[in-house]
C-alpha cells in the first residue's frame, strides 16, 4: 500500500510539471514510436503521435517562445517547425500537412521567389511570436512515413531528450514483451554452449512479464548478453523500444541502460547500441546489454569499455621480460577496464526491460561455466596423413574466426592449429571436437598479422611431422582511426576508408562473382562482394569499379549496392574520375557492389486531370505519377510541372512517386496545358503533356 501510494504521488508531481508543457496536437495520445528507438544508422529523436491514418488534426504550441526555423522539403521531415522555447529548448513539430495561414503565407512567397519547393527560412525573434496553445500547423505525412505527428524536445545544447521527461503523461500498463536474448563469445577462445557463434534463446513466460531460460547455458570465457524486446501500451498494437535496461550475474549488476538524452553527432553509434551482427543476419533487434569499442553514448551506468561483460576462466597473467616489452611497446592485450571476472561453476543471472511508466518484464536463468577439456577422438582406424582431405569453414567476428574444420576420416590422437598470431609469435591451439569428423577452432585476429594468414594443421602426438594440411586466411585489415585504401585481386575495385569511417579493426574481404540479376539490369562489370556486411562502419566509405576498357560510351553507367533482403540493387552514385575510367559511390555500409547502365527513361504513368478531361474546379489538383525502375529519380530540380508553359511549385512525393500542384487561383474557363518533365539520376528524361478544359 505505501509502494503504490508513493507511485501514485510521483505521477501527480509528472503531471503537474506536465502542466507547462501542453500536449501537441488533438489526435490524441496514443504513440506510433518512442524515443530512441532504433532505426537506419540513427536514433529515433523523438515521438510519434498516432493520427488514425488521416491528415488534418491541429498542432499547437506547447510552450510560449517564438518560430526560429521553417522548413520544407518532400524528404525526411517534410514541412516542420522548430520553436524556441521559453525555456530555451527547441520543440519540432513534423510531417506536417499545412502551416498555419500567416506561416503558410510566408512560406509561399519564399517558395515563388526562389522557384523551387524546398526552402528553409530563419524568422527573426519577433515574427512569429507564440503563445503556449497557438495554432501553428496541422498533422500529416509529409516527407517520409504513414500519416502521425512527429514530436521532439531538444535541451539548450540541442540534444533531443525523451519528451516524457518534461511531465507528459500517457496510459500505459503493459509491460515489454520479451522474445529473445543472445548470449555472445568475445573472444578466440570464448564459447557460449561449446561454440563460438552467438547463442539466441527464446524465454519461456512462467507468468505475466516473467520469463526464465529452463536450461542452463554453458559458458567459457569472455560473454556478452543482448536483449530482443519491445515495449507496447494500450490503444494500439505498435511496438515501441524500451526504455530501461539492466542486467544481474548473481547479486553484481553489471549494466543499466536507460534512454533520456542523446547528442545527434553520436547517431551512428546506434548501430553499437544494438547488435548490428544480428540485424544484419535477419535475427532480430537486440540491444546490447555491454558497452562495445567506439561506444561513447550516455544512456549507460557505466562508461568504461566493456561494461557489462563477464568473463569466466582463468587467464594467464602476463610476466617475464617477453611482456614487459610488449607493455614498452604497446602491443600486449588486457582486457578492457568493464570486464568482470567472475569464478567458475553456476551462476543466476537477471535481465530486467522497462518501459518509462515502470512495467517491467524480468527474465531469470543460470550460467555454467565450465572448463576447457581436451578433444577426444572417436573411431579406432586412422587414414595415413597422405590421404587425410581436410575441408575448413570460415565465419569472421569482430577480432577473431571461427573455423570448422571437416576431415575425410577422424584424425587420431589431437590436432593442433598452429600460425602466427604477431610478427614476433606463434601460436598453437588445440582442435575442439565438434562431431563425427568435424572440429572446431577460435583464431584471434589482430593488426599485426601477416596476410595471407597461413595456418598448419598438425598430428599433437607429433610436432616435427610435416603439416596434415595448409589453410590460408585471406583478408586486408584496416586499421581505425586512419585512412587506407584497399582492391581487389583484379585491381578493378577500390575502397577507400577515411580515419572517421571505422569504430574497430577491420578485417575486409573482397570476392568476385560474376553479374546475374533481373533482366531489367543492365550490369557492366563483374559483382563485387566486399565484406563483412555485418560490421557496422562509424562513417561512409567510398567504393569505386572501374569501367571496361572496350567500353567507349559510359553514358548511364552507375555504381550500385545490392539490398540486404531482397534481389535489388539501389543507386549510390555516378562520379567518374579524371580518367574517366573509374565510378565512385558512397555507402554507409559493406556488401555487394557492381556497375549497371540505365539508358531507359522514367515512364510518366497518368496526369490528373486527364488529357482531354472537362474540370468544373476552377482550381484543381494537378497530379502527376511516374515510374523509373533502375536509377530512381533524380533530383528536385530535375522534376516539374508546367501550367500553360510557367513553372509551378510542385510537391514531390518520393514514396508515391509523385509531383502535386494545387491551383491557388481561379483558371480561366476554357484550354489549359498541363505538362510534367522528370529525370532519372542517370540523366534519362521523360516529358508528357496534356490538354484539359475549365468550364
Amino acid at each position: 500500500m505505501r509502494i503504490r501510494s508513493l507511485f501514485i504521488g510521483l505521477l501527480l508531481i509528472r503531471q503537474a510539471v506536465g502542466q507547462d508543457y501542453l500536449w501537441p496536437t488533438d489526435a490524441g495520445k496514443v504513440l506510433t514510436s518512442s524515443f530512441a528507438e532504433s532505426r537506419e544508422n540513427r536514433f529515433h529523436a523523438g515521438i510519434d503521435v498516432k493520427t488514425w491514418g488521416r491528415s488534418g488534426y491541429k498542432v499547437f504550441a506547447i510552450r510560449s517562445g517564438y518560430l526560429s526555423r521553417i522548413q520544407v522539403s518532400p524528404f525526411g521531415y517534410g514541412r516542420v517547425l522548430y520553436q524556441t522555447l521559453d525555456t530555451g529548448e527547441t520543440a519540432v513539430y513534423a510531417h506536417l500537412s499545412g502551416f498555419a495561414p500567416a506561416i503558410q503565407e510566408a512560406v509561399e512567397r519564399k517558395q515563388e521567389a526562389l522557384g523551387r519547393y524546398s526552402i528553409t527560412l530563419f524568422p527573426a525573434q519577433d515574427q512569429f511570436p507564440l503563445q503556449k496553445g497557438d495554432l501553428i500547423g496541422y498533422t500529416g505525412e509529409s516527407g517520409v512515413g504513414y500519416p502521425h505527428l512527429h514530436f521532439e524536445l531538444r535541451d539548450k545544447a540541442s540534444r533531443p531528450i525523451n519528451p516524457f521527461t518534461r511531465g507528459y503523461v500517457v496510459s500505459d500498463r503493459v509491460a515489454p514483451i520479451v522474445q529473445k536474448i543472445s548470449v555472445t563469445p568475445l573472444s578466440a577462445d570464448s564459447r557460449v554452449q561449446g561454440d563460438l557463434r552467438p547463442w539466441l534463446v527464446q524465454p519461456r513466460q512462467v507468468s505475466p512479464g516473467r520469463y526464465q531460460v529452463e536450461q542452463p547455458i554453458r559458458v567459457r570465457g569472455m560473454i556478452a548478453f543482448g536483449l530482443d524486446a519491445y515495449d507496447q501500451m494500450e490503444g494500439g498494437p505498435n511496438e515501441f523500444g524500451t526504455y530501461r535496461n539492466r542486467l544481474w550475474i548473481g547479486d553484481q549488476e553489471l549494466f543499466s541502460a536507460k534512454y533520456d538524452r542523446f547528442r545527434y553527432d553520436d547517431n551512428p553509434q546506434a548501430n553499437l547500441d544494438r547488435d548490428y551482427r544480428l540485424l544484419a543476419k535477419g535475427k532480430g533487434f537486440f540491444y546490447k546489454l555491454f558497452r562495445d569499442h567506439g561506444n561513447e553514448l550516455d544512456f549507460y551506468q557505466t562508461s568504461e569499455l566493456y561494461g557489462g561483460v563477464a568473463a569466466f576462466d582463468e587467464p594467464v597473467p602476463m610476466t617475464g621480460w617477453f611482456y614487459a616489452i610488449l607493455e614498452k611497446l604497446g602491443l600486449d592485450w588486457r582486457r578492457p577496464a568493464g570486464v568482470v571476472n567472475l569464478p567458475m561453476g553456476s551462476h543466476p543471472f537477471r535481465i530486467e526491460a522497462e518501459d518509462y511508466w515502470g512495467n517491467q518484464s524480468i527474465v531469470t536463468g543460470e550460467l555454467l561455466a565450465e572448463r576447457n577439456s581436451p578433444a577426444k577422438t572417436e573411431g579406432t582406424a586412422s587414414a595415413s596423413d597422405d590421404s587425410l582431405k581436410v575441408n575448413m569453414q570460415v565465419e569472421y567476428y569482430d577480432d577473431y574466426c571461427r573455423l570448422e574444420f571437416t576431415f575425410s576420416n577422424e584424425p587420431q590422437g589431437g590436432v593442433l592449429l598452429e600460425g602466427r598470431s604477431s610478427p614476433l609469435t606463434r601460436q598453437c591451439i588445440r582442435l575442439e571436437r565438434k562431431g563425427p569428423n568435424c572440429y572446431l577452432a577460435g583464431w584471434p585476429l589482430n593488426q599485426g598479422q601477416p596476410s595471407p594468414l597461413e595456418l598448419q594443421l598438425r598430428r599433437a602426438d607429433d610436432s616435427s611431422s610435416r603439416p596434415l594440411a595448409v589453410k590460408r586466411l585471406y583478408h586486408h585489415t584496416v586499421a581505425a582511426g586512419s585512412a587506407q585504401t584497399v582492391e581487389s585481386e583484379d585491381g578493378r575495385c577500390r575502397i577507400e576508408f577515411t580515419s572517421s569511417s571505422l569504430f574497430k579493426p577491420l578485417f575486409v574481404r573482397i570476392s568476385v562473382s560474376e553479374a546475374s540479376g533481373r533482366p531489367r539490369y543492365d550490369m557492366v562489370s563483374p559483382v563485387y562482394v566486399v565484406e563483412p556486411e555485418d560490421v557496422a562502419l562509424a562513417d561512409k566509405i567510398t567504393l569505386a569499379i572501374r569501367t571496361n576498357a572496350t567500353d567507349t560510351s559510359r553514358r548511364g553507367v552507375g555504381l550500385y549496392l545490392k539490398a540486404r533482403s531482397k534481389n535489388e540493387w539501389n543507386f549510390i552514385g555516378r562520379e567518374l574520375d579524371q580518367g574517366q575510367s573509374l565510378v565512385f559511390g558512397s555507402a554507409a555500409r559493406l556488401g555487394s557492389f557492381v556497375l549497371i547502365r540505365d539508358l531507359q527513361p522514367p515512364a510518366i504513368l497518368s496526369m490528373s486531370p486527364a488529357p482531354g478531361a472537362q474540370v468544373t474546379d476552377r482550381t484543381p489538383l494537378l497530379t502527376a505519377l511516374f515510374k523509373d525502375e533502375v536509377a530512381g529519380m533524380g533530383s528536385e530540380e530535375q522534376l516539374q510541372l508546367l501550367l500553360d508553359g510557367r513553372k509551378v511549385i510542385a510537391e514531390y512525393d518520393p514514396e508515391d512517386e509523385a509531383l502535386r500542384y494545387q491551383v491557388k487561383r481561379a483558371l480561366s474557363p476554357g484550354r489549359h496545358e498541363f505538362e510534367c518533365r522528370v529525370s532519372d539520376r542517370c540523366g534519362n528524361r521523360s516529358r508528357k503533356s496534356a490538354n484539359f478544359w475549365v468550364k
